[in-house]
């Protein structure tokens, strides 16, 4: 079964126009009906996501595309940027409502794993509906689809 990932990144926020309509329709049109699934990858952060006290670290999410759909729409509404986190230089409205890219991803969100001595890489973690559906085998790096019980 195939899997369509699109891959969007950042620094400090997400312009949604980035995420243009017809990139939209055709996950709706095309992918969505025909049975495939579709996600969208999002990077946001400038700096590198192993230090995990700098605000501005590097953050990843792997996110259903009825989700990002939705949250779109609730951050457009208001703004036209989805910040990776709220300062006070954000309109009120999105720091009243929490909108920002930590706190509406946060079930969504991929973990930094570097072992000591190799190269980092960001994982699904357990809990992650991706890693519900599908299960990776390391060793070989593919997914294999699993059937939801």
């Amino acid at each position: 079964m195939a899997v369509f990932i699109e891959y969007k990144c950042a620094a400090d926020g997400f312009v949604l126009k980035k995420w243009e309509d017809n990139q939209r329709e055709w996950a709706a049109t095309h992918a969505i009906p025909n049975g495939t699934d579709y996600y969208v990858w999002l990077r946001l952060g400038t700096a590198m996501p192993h230090l995990t006290k700098n605000l501005m670290r590097k953050r990843s999410w792997l996110i259903p595309y009825s989700a990002m759909i939705y949250i779109a729409g609730l951050v457009e509404a208001v703004q036209g940027t989805l910040p990776l986190q709220l300062t006070t230089n954000h309109h009120h409205d999105m720091r009243d409502l929490k909108y920002d890219a930590i706190t509406l991803f946060a079930a969504y969100e991929l973990e930094w794993i570097k072992p000591k001595g190799k190269v980092g890489r960001w994982n699904v973690p357990d809990g992650h509906i991706f890693h519900q559906q599908y299960h990776t085998r390391p060793a070989v790096g593919v997914a294999e689809y699993e059937a939801a019980s």
